[in-house]
């Protein structure tokens, strides 16, 4: 029996197949050519896999100490402008909703996170400056978990922000003959 004939019933036309097919699925699993080439060339480099979502704090950890120079008092030490896109970025990250953690907890897995809820990049100069008004009423478990995600959501950005929880009071309309006034109720 011929090996190369032109038969697709022949064995080795069905090895070339199985072959192809092979090839196929694991160049597509392992994410195309930069993925082939990183099976077989080892870069130094940590690479994030971005197509699965990773935990709000990934690589938040690389966020040191503010840099707070050596210069006269008063004077802020030069820094380098963030760079754009920030290199803190890892995709999407995984939304957890239930069991929201306490304020404290929150407070200690956000050391750079000054009080009043201000950050500011400790490595370098932001390029934008942020503001969040958040209006608040009686909803504590809320109110957490949107702090839990959203601290990490911006400075992984490297955005200078500040966070400002605003309490909501119950207003009711009261009809004086002049103009319309807004009446706390209390």
């Amino acid at each position: 029996m011929t090996c190369c004939g032109r038969s697709l019933d022949s064995p080795c036309t069905l090895a070339l197949l199985v072959g192809f097919q092979f090839a196929f699925v694991l160049y597509f699993s392992l994410g195309g050519f930069r993925g082939l080439v990183s099976v077989l060339v080892r870069s130094t480099e940590p690479e994030f896999d971005y197509s699965r979502p990773h935990d709000v704090y990934t690589n938040l950890s690389r966020l040191g100490p503010r840099n707070t120079g050596t210069g006269p008092p008063g004077t802020s030490p030069s820094m380098t402008v963030c760079q754009m896109p920030s290199p803190l970025l890892v995709g999407p990250v995984s939304v957890h909703l239930s069991a929201p953690l306490s304020l404290d907890q929150i407070r200690q897995r956000n050391p750079l996170v000054s009080p009043g809820g201000r950050y500011s990049p400790p490595d370098c100069e932001a390029r934008h400056h942020t503001a969040i008004v958040v209006p608040y009423r009686n909803r504590q478990t809320h109110l957490r978990t949107l702090l839990y995600h959203l601290h990490p959501f911006l400075q992984r950005q490297q955005v200078h922000y500040s966070i400002y929880i605003v309490q909501q009071v119950p207003l009711s309309w009261s009809h004086c003959p002049g103009p319309t006034v807004l009446v706390p109720l209390s």
